[in-house]
């Protein structure tokens, strides 16, 4: 292993447990009170996404999911993907 490859490592493992870490947030599981029905409130409301509690259970699985995905190096480029596509929200 070079320092490119340990790089490459530390990279994915710190970016795949931050976005892991907020996909729990939205479930309320780790730090201030988040919880499905208040992130979809906000994707209807901020948003104009309805229903608000579909979108809100897709962004907390692809951030949940994928982030550890990402961060245990699984499935290729579609854990990625799934967290991009949730980067915004």
């Amino acid at each position: 292993m070079n320092n490119t490859d340990l790089a490459l490592l530390v990279l994915r493992v710190a970016v795949g447990v931050v976005i892991s870490m907020h996909g729990f947030m939205k479930l309320g599981w780790v730090g201030k009170g988040g919880s499905p029905a208040g992130t979809a409130g906000w994707f209807e409301s901020y948003l104009g996404f309805k229903p608000g509690i579909f979108w809100a259970w897709v962004s907390i699985l692809a951030e949940a999911l994928g982030g550890i995905l990402v961060a245990i190096g699984l499935g290729g480029p579609f854990p990625a993907a799934a967290v991009a596509g949730t980067s915004s929200s």
